[in-house]
């Protein structure tokens, strides 16, 4: 299962089926989206898996954006682990703002885990600092390929 944007769940077929299996957040509806957000933490907590970006959407210009609290929150609210994945090389193959997905090379990096179990509500912000690090870690490493492959 996965959460989506609504810019994303408009895409013809790819989004469509990603909002059927999935959950849409719309940004511009708080309540809205943090009623999705705790559906997805049930999920969890019953020992289901969600796939969403802590980014909430992809940069314009290939740097990383802020991270969202909204995963943190729904994990530990889930007391389930963080599994962090690097995404690489996907601008070329659909640039933001694009619906074309064009042939090319993606790399996936499956990170270590990170445990939420015996954290609270109050922990978020430092776990959610951790994952920042690590997503910037791994933008230093990997963010090269990007333009290699152009």
């Amino acid at each position: 299962m996965s959460i989506w944007n609504l810019e994303y769940a408009l895409i013809p077929f790819f989004g469509w089926v990603s909002f059927i299996l999935g959950w849409l957040v719309i940004r511009q509806w708080p309540a809205q989206a943090k009623r999705q957000i705790e559906k997805a933490a049930q999920y969890v907590a019953r020992g289901g898996l969600v796939y969403l970006s802590a980014e909430g959407k992809r940069s314009a210009n290939g740097s990383l954006n802020p991270y969202k609290k909204g995963p943190v929150v729904m994990a530990i609210r889930a007391q389930a682990p963080i599994h962090p994945l690097y995404i690489s090389g996907s601008r070329k193959c659909m640039p933001p703002g694009e619906w074309k997905i064009r042939p090319g090379k993606i790399v996936v990096l499956f990170l270590a885990p990170i445990e939420t179990v015996g954290l609270s509500y109050d922990d978020r912000d430092e776990l959610l600092q951790k994952i920042r690090e690590i997503g910037k870690s791994s933008h230093r490493r990997w963010a090269h390929a990007d333009e290699e492959r152009a």
